[in-house]
């Protein structure tokens, strides 16, 4: 080959190198950042993580971005502040904020169970939240589920919860265990994930003071607001079909469900990843919708402990389903 053929042909390859990086480039400019910011560390998230990891997102020419908030008033504050597009939050918000004329709304439903148990440390006589008279109980921030539920667990043993105790805002995770261990509350609200990590093997010291965990519940949901449908419908539709095809995927395949906990769970054991996973096989709403029954369930508990809020019906409390 010729000094002029060798000449042509190096051109001929950087040219080409050089179109495929602003293809490269062009693509990943398209991609529309979605931010979701998660109230809590809870299994029930995976879908998210699925998405993330089997590329349905990026199908759908968007970037996912995780922002961990440790409770859902500051993750709800940011959703109508527009810091966020999306909030991992439990359903009590939106009931909330609509009686508000706030335009947030269930995009797809997560969890069909409450999510939370009232922990102490080991060792404690506590049988249940009447026990609990004059003492401080640990939720994760004002006006989240954990307070919602706590409130009305003591009201139903006849304890006000104004008075009688003192509620104090832990946080959750780690700021949560820690603060049970330090006796700076004598028992907290403690979501299922870290429950399970705190009574496995050596972190094995705690006892379950009352557990909610049971109770059919619209414990969490993305949430988002209806104006972030009318102005990016693309990237809005896009997003839940992306989430739909995750919960599909767990369901439908153990595996699936697992290699998603472990990228968010990547401290646990093999033994607790397989029983969260498991768990949310066998939680996650079908179809992403919520369930009537489980929100007559959270309208009981929420609005006696706020009775300035409006009965909003089911119908309005979700966005129209994306379905393809």
């Amino acid at each position: 080959m010729g000094l002029g053929s060798m000449m042509l042909r190096n051109k001929l390859a950087g040219m080409i190198l050089l179109a495929t990086l602003l293809v490269t480039a062009a693509s990943a400019s398209a991609q529309t950042k979605v931010v979701i910011g998660a109230a809590s560390a809870s299994e029930m998230a995976a879908p998210i993580y699925v998405a993330i990891d089997q590329g349905y997102f990026r199908e759908a020419g968007l970037e996912a971005e995780l922002v961990d908030f440790r409770g859902g008033a500051p993750a709800i504050q940011a959703l109508v502040g527009g810091g966020i597009n999306v909030c991992v939050c439990a359903v009590d918000h939106v009931v909330r904020l609509r009686s508000r004329r706030q335009d947030v709304a269930v995009a797809v439903e997560l969890d069909t169970r409450h999510s939370y148990a009232l922990v102490s440390r080991t060792g404690t006589s506590y049988a249940s939240v009447a026990d609990l008279r004059g003492k401080r109980i640990g939720i994760t921030s004002p006006s989240s589920l954990t307070d919602n539920t706590l409130r009305w667990a003591l009201a139903k043993a006849g304890l006000n919860p104004d008075r009688d105790v003192e509620i104090v805002g832990a946080g959750g995770g780690a700021s949560m265990k820690a603060a049970i261990d330090s006796g700076r509350v004598e028992a907290g609200m403690v979501i299922n994930a870290d429950l399970l990590h705190m009574q496995t093997g050596s972190n094995n010291g705690y006892r379950i003071v009352q557990d909610f965990r049971g109770i059919p519940y619209p414990s969490l949901a993305l949430l988002t607001r209806e104006s972030w449908f009318s102005q990016q419908p693309d990237a809005a539709r896009g997003f839940v079909r992306a989430v739909l095809r995750g919960i599909s995927a767990i369901r439908a395949d153990r595996a699936v469900a697992l290699a998603g906990l472990r990228r968010q769970f990547p401290d646990y054991s093999e033994a607790e990843i397989d029983a969260l996973a498991a768990d949310v096989q066998a939680r996650l709403a079908p179809e992403g919708r919520v369930e009537e029954a489980g929100y007559q369930t959270l309208l009981e508990m929420l609005l006696p402990a706020e009775p300035g809020l409006r009965r909003i019906p089911f119908a309005e409390i979700s966005i129209p389903p994306v379905r393809d």
